[in-house]
């Protein structure tokens, strides 16, 4: 009996160690295994600056995190480091052979800058959408920094990176001194969700900022749907481009966009119709326009004449950001801007205005309003639109029209058109805000864009307003 007990106590003795050693080699982790914390499920590529070539970051051998594991960003305590916290996430998308070398030196420049500043830097390897196919592949920048958006919206507020900026694979940085938080709009401005340049041609898609908001999701979504939806549109050409460009000037998305200097973060080389000056200091240059299969030598030429300028003088293009243009501009762009949203948001008049003062007030507000919208870069306009304020508010100030303001209106937008005395912002060489201009006083005369032109079109044609709004202004006085 006691024979019998002792060969099944061994027994049980043995399948325990059994299933002990089985467990430990098949569910035991090491520190090695998460090497590379797991923190995007996009086709992203995370570079290591020892490596010579990008590592996925994405891999089907890598195991879920244990349970006691830690993100780089967050304390032992659980909360978020503000100091390693990114607050800005970068994108772009290379794959192909075409310009590939050169490319990745361009956007070894970026990687660069990233590690600097601590920015997540992604960067897409392959398509998303139509591979092989142009027309449909380009819509992979889309839906690859919408994917970084949804992405950070999946997280604790807390713990979201706030903008996502994405920058073409042909944009070299020239000056890694510059942050790219300084071209963030302040507190004051929290509706303002996108940010970019224009240049000859409208809105560049070459350099932009998406803020991580609902908005972003929703307007990528719309941009990536439209061929499909509304074919009878026509965005051919730069495809995605143009499908942004349609959406942005949809009157529901336009208190949402703000349009800065081409010269800030996208000045042009290599597109003789469209170049831009760069200086000293300057961020960063776009080698753009120059992507076609016959131009393939002189871009290669052009990028190998700009990597050996700023390898044989890295002092005269690195420059302190207290030395450069930029926080003196910015500066002055942002209190323009105030100033003459400030001014929009105190004039209020019938839509359906016709004759007369009412009419000529209603002709110069809704200039400004374009103005804001559209060209918020070109200080030399603002300031031309804001004086015309001042003059129709002048010209139509009577009781009717200015309901109790007291003139206050009038006394603002006077007033705050002559307080202009040089450029709020430092345009592209071509553009109207350089500061020859705004030195002279000079008012420059610019070609309306038809858009703007609503009240010039005949009684018939104008927008019928509700029976039940109020005759003239409302809430006109200042604060």
């Amino acid at each position: 009996m006691m024979l019998v007990s002792s060969k099944s106590l061994l027994t049980f003795l043995a399948l325990v160690c059994t299933f002990f050693l089985y467990t430990h080699d098949h569910f035991s982790t090491s520190p090695d295994d998460y090497a590379v914390p797991p923190s995007t499920t996009s086709e992203a590529t995370i570079f290591d600056s020892k490596a010579s070539t990008p590592q996925s970051a994405l891999s089907s051998d890598i195991p879920p995190a244990p349970a006691n594991f830690v993100p780089e960003t967050t304390d032992r305590t659980g909360h978020v480091s503000e100091e390693m916290r990114p607050r800005i996430l970068q994108a772009t998308m290379m794959f192909g052979d075409k310009y590939i070398g050169l490319n990745e030196r361009t956007l070894q420049s970026h990687v660069d800058h990233a590690k600097r500043w601590g920015y997540g830097d992604h960067v897409l390897r392959r398509e998303i959408v139509g591979a092989g196919q142009w027309d449909k592949f380009i819509f992979s920048k889309v839906l690859h920094v919408q994917n970084l958006i949804i992405g950070e919206l999946k997280r604790p507020r807390e713990e979201r990176a706030e903008w996502v900026i994405w920058y073409d694979a042909d944009t070299l940085i020239l000056n890694p001194n510059i942050k790219w938080e300084i071209f963030l709009p302040p507190d004051t401005f929290p509706e303002i969700n996108f940010m970019a340049t224009k240049n000859l041609d409208g809105f560049n898609a070459g350099l932009f900022f998406f803020r991580v908001d609902e908005w972003s999701v929703e307007l990528l979504s719309d941009a990536y749907s439209l061929p499909r939806l509304r074919p009878e549109i026509d965005i051919g050409g730069n495809i995605e481009q143009n499908a942004l460009k349609y959406l942005f000037g949809q009157e529901p998305h336009k208190k949402h966009i703000i349009y800065q200097p081409q010269a800030w973060y996208n000045g042009f080389k290599g597109d003789e119709r469209a170049e831009t000056e760069i200086n000293g200091g300057d961020l960063l240059v776009h080698f753009a326009g120059i992507n076609h299969d016959n131009e393939e030598e002189k871009k290669n030429e052009l990028m190998s004449q700009w990597f050996a300028k700023i390898e044989a003088q890295p002092d005269e293009w690195e420059v302190p950001v207290e030395k450069t243009k930029y926080p003196g501009e910015i500066e002055a762009f942002w209190r323009t801007y105030k100033e003459a949203k400030d001014l929009l948001d105190t004039v209020h008049v019938r839509p359906d205005t016709q004759s007369g003062p009412d009419q000529d007030v209603k002709r110069a507000r809704d200039e400004l309003k374009w103005a804001i919208e559209e060209l918020a870069y070109d200080a030399a306009h603002l300031k031309k639109c804001m004086m015309d304020m001042a003059q129709a508010l002048r010209a139509a100030e009577n009781p009717q029209v200015l309901a109790g303001s007291g003139g206050h209106a009038d006394q603002q937008a006077f007033g705050s058109a002559k307080e202009y005395t040089r450029p709020a912002v430092g345009g592209q060489d071509r553009s109207l805000d350089t500061q020859e201009q705004f030195a002279t006083d000079t008012v420059v005369q610019d070609e309306t864009p038809e858009a703007s032109r609503r009240f010039k079109s005949s009684p018939e044609e104008q927008n019928s307003a509700d029976d039940q709004a109020p005759i003239g202004y409302a809430d006109v006085s200042v604060g």
